[in-house]
């Protein structure tokens, strides 16, 4: 799961980056509503967490904007407010749902599970395709009725292929969805992915789509 965190104050911001990515997510932060706005237009999200008061933009006035844009991804909002109003405002901009703050972690990652669940009906699911068998709830992976051990961003990889079997995923939407967009990308690094995974699996498990991109066969 790919997450953009806007959250300004760097405390908190740099403790929900370090525990969501501990539990294996994709985090991209940025500290004003502006970068918020262009982040979750320009990428592909499963979900942004959104605190309503940002800099230079104020959430809620992001979510009207990417609302009105025809972005669909979901959001959840966050305030220090215990004011109802402010989360009803929120709810009302085009937020999915909002958590007001001091909040346990258990919580925040309990609210995005079923955002996901309910935009896209997968997460949480047993994907399979052939042989291969990956338990996104347990974060395991089986080839052949035995477990497969894969690197993290192999295992990313290879979550997003098996979202879909049937569709061709470009060069670009796979590194959006496995690699944070402050991190350094070497031009051949999906190559080297690709290459491990079918001297696991077979060379005839991952297609290349020639000038399309990949997908499952």
């Amino acid at each position: 799961m790919k997450i953009l965190l806007a959250e300004d104050e760097v405390k908190f911001g740099t403790s929900v980056k370090k525990q969501l990515e501990q539990d294996g997510y994709t985090v991209d932060w940025v500290q004003d509503g502006a970068a918020a706005k262009h982040a979750v237009l320009d990428f592909q999200y499963d979900v942004a967490i959104m605190d309503i008061n940002l800099p230079k933009q104020d959430g809620i006035s992001v979510i009207k904007e990417l609302r009105s844009n025809g972005c669909h991804t979901p959001i959840l909002i966050l305030t220090a407010n215990s004011r109802i109003s402010d989360c009803v405002e929120g709810l009302d901009s085009g937020a999915d749902d909002y958590l007001m703050k001091p909040f346990h972690y258990d919580e925040i990652n309990s609210r995005l599970h079923a955002l996901v669940r309910r935009e896209r009906r997968v997460f949480d699911t047993v994907l399979t395709h052939r042989k291969l068998t990956l338990d996104t709830k347990k974060r395991r992976l089986t080839f052949r009725g035995k477990p497969c051990d894969v690197t993290k961003l192999e295992y990313k990889l290879l979550e997003v292929l098996l979202s879909d079997p049937t569709k061709t995923f470009s060069r670009q939407q796979l590194l959006d969805m496995i690699y944070g967009f402050d991190e350094f990308i070497e031009s051949n690094v999906l190559n080297v992915h690709i290459h491990s995974l079918r001297k696991k699996f077979g060379h005839d498990y991952i297609k290349t789509v020639r000038g399309l991109g990949f997908k499952m066969e």
